[in-house]
């Protein structure tokens, strides 16, 4: 991992995430990309000289250093101490110029502040963070809470032990093994899909056989949803984090589709880890 990509706009929701960017550049010796888009909406060019042109260039370039001064002073704030930071500035779109710039500076991985219980919303890290989710090839670490430990201990990775859980397999035990963290992969059991013990114990068996790289632990947990389920079960594991794998574009998947992954991501108060299941991860 050499590039961490870290949206912000300032505010104390967006500070949320620099504590956790901080401590996997701190293990991975990687830089930090601190981004902050002006979301300047179009306008049609008036006539050279034009004094509503002239007071709207004049305009832009006060936004554009006192941004300059703000963000240059986050970069030296004492939370990025020791850390490699490089402030960088864009205009445009916040969710599209976010995910632009992951790829223009070759991130690889977004770590980002949400709202707390009341989950996406307003214009910066709200539903922006929802559309960043969907469209980032890379994963994505969604903070709505204060690193609480100066580590991150377990992780939990929710799945349906399906061929498309490998496909994330090997990311998600990449950052269990930079924060040297307990990795449990549970499957939520609901009325609706309901599975003998016994199957699904089979399916876990023969994912072991294909995934044996990282050391961890399987759980089957019984719930009346799955929301609930990955909520509660992880908040009584201890864990620290909660990992799902999605489809991007086309919504999250299997027994995340709908607004279930929406809503973990939404109301847990753990940070969320979320990966593409048909992108290059890590």
């Amino acid at each position: 991992m050499k590039t961490i990509l870290v949206p912000t706009d300032f505010s104390e929701h967006a500070a949320v995430a620099y504590d956790y960017a901080v401590l996997l550049a701190g293990k991975t010796n990687a830089t930090i990309y601190l981004l902050h888009i002006l979301d300047v909406p179009y306008a049609a060019p008036l006539p050279a000289g034009d004094n509503k042109a002239t007071a709207d260039v004049h305009y832009m370039m006060e936004i554009m250093k006192f941004t300059k001064l703000r963000i240059s002073k986050l970069k030296n704030n004492k939370v990025f101490k020791n850390i490699s930071v490089i402030d960088v500035i864009e205009v445009g779109n916040v969710s599209s110029k976010i995910y632009q710039a992951a790829k223009k500076y070759k991130a690889d991985i977004i770590v980002m502040g949400t709202h707390g219980v009341s989950g996406f919303q307003e214009s910066f890290m709200g539903s922006n963070a929802e559309r960043v989710i969907r469209n980032a090839e890379i994963p994505v670490l969604s903070v709505k809470n204060k690193l609480k430990s100066s580590k991150i201990s377990t992780i939990v990775f929710a799945t349906d032990f399906s061929r498309e859980a490998e496909l994330v397999f090997a990311a998600i035990s990449k950052i269990a093994e930079i924060f040297k963290a307990r990795l449990i992969i549970m499957k939520i059991v609901t009325m609706v899909d309901f599975q003998s013990t016994r199957e699904t114990e089979q399916q876990i068996e023969a994912f072991r056989k294909k995934n044996k790289a990282y050391n961890y632990s399987t759980q089957i947990y019984y719930a009346y949803s799955r929301e609930e389920g990955i909520r509660d079960f992880s908040e009584n594991a201890g864990a620290d984090m909660i990992a799902l794998g999605t489809h991007g574009r086309h919504g999250l998947a299997h027994f995340f589709k709908g607004s279930i992954a929406e809503e973990v991501v939404n109301h847990a108060s753990l940070p969320v880890l979320t990966l593409n299941f048909h992108k290059k991860l890590l």
